[in-house]
């Protein structure tokens, strides 16, 4: 009987490490834009130090930027004073790359696309082209993070610190938001922000009752969908636009010389 709960015992913690390491800190994203039928149009790859390099970087290793879990409370489900339960989704002093910057990469997106977030286990989020492309203030740019230069937070949980894999939550989905509508001056994008500035397809709720935006914080992301209505592009024609596939191609004049000959000997066969 001990043997027995003890191997149970093992196989659980076995299938429990499984479990956790399918996930971990990703450092490159696919992008990848297509049509609703997934027919793919365009893609491309990168990593976390060709972001850093090759394009604008959002944040500065200090500022501190927070979201909002759910209040619990019927009477202020939406919060708009941003006073509960903000500092426990402290995500650290962020930087990374605007998605916007990342779409652009695969042929950006146009008004009435939408955008799929997705993480490595397969959660994912989406969202429409004016919060990737024209974000209120209060929103901020939609950031994919690859580094967090401060893990000290009064409630927050633990992110880790510098680039993946130290920064073991990233890359992370953060909103980079002013300071406006925060009455202690933090960087919040908070429940009524989420309310304010997207659509209600795009809404997070926790448990299907309670709105969260920081529920829209997708972590360890590592594919980027963007699905347009738009048609695919025909390929491209060069020379004279009088011309003809039989024309343009040299493979079809001997076959066509071909054809009339032996249709000519056919006929005096008969």
């Amino acid at each position: 009987m001990k043997k027995a709960m003890i191997k149970s015992v093992i196989l659980a913690l076995l299938l429990c490490f499984t479990l956790c390491a399918g996930v971990s800190a990703t450092d490159e994203i696919h992008i990848v834009k297509m049509l609703e039928d997934k027919t793919v149009l365009s893609e491309k790859t990168v990593d976390y130090q060709w972001m850093e390099e090759n394009l604008p970087v959002q944040g500065d290793g200090t500022t501190h930027y927070f979201m909002q879990g759910p209040t619990f409370d019927e009477n202020d489900q939406w919060n708009p004073a941003e006073d509960i339960n903000v500092l426990s989704r402290d995500f650290g002093a962020l930087k990374g790359t605007d998605v916007k910057d990342l779409c652009d990469l695969a042929g950006g997106m146009n008004p009435g696309d939408e955008i799929r977030i997705v993480a490595e286990d397969g959660f994912s989020k989406r969202f429409g082209y004016e919060n990737v492309y024209s974000p209120p203030s209060r929103q901020g740019p939609m950031v994919i993070c690859w580094y967090n230069g401060d893990d000290h937070s009064e409630e927050g949980d633990q992110q880790g610190t510098g680039y993946p894999p130290d920064y073991y939550t990233g890359m992370r989905l953060a909103f980079f938001a002013d300071t406006d509508t925060n009455p202690e001056g933090y960087h919040v994008f908070g429940n009524t922000d989420m309310q304010t500035c997207m659509n209600e397809k795009y809404w997070h709720y926790f448990n299907g009752e309670w709105p969260s935006s920081s529920g829209l914080s997708v972590k360890y992301i590592d594919r980027i969908e963007i699905t347009t209505q738009e048609p695919a592009t025909a390929p491209e024609t060069t020379g004279d636009p009088g011309e003809t596939g039989a024309e343009k191609s040299p493979v079809l004049f001997p076959v066509i010389f071909a054809s009339l000959l032996v249709a000519g000997i056919i006929r005096k066969l008969r």
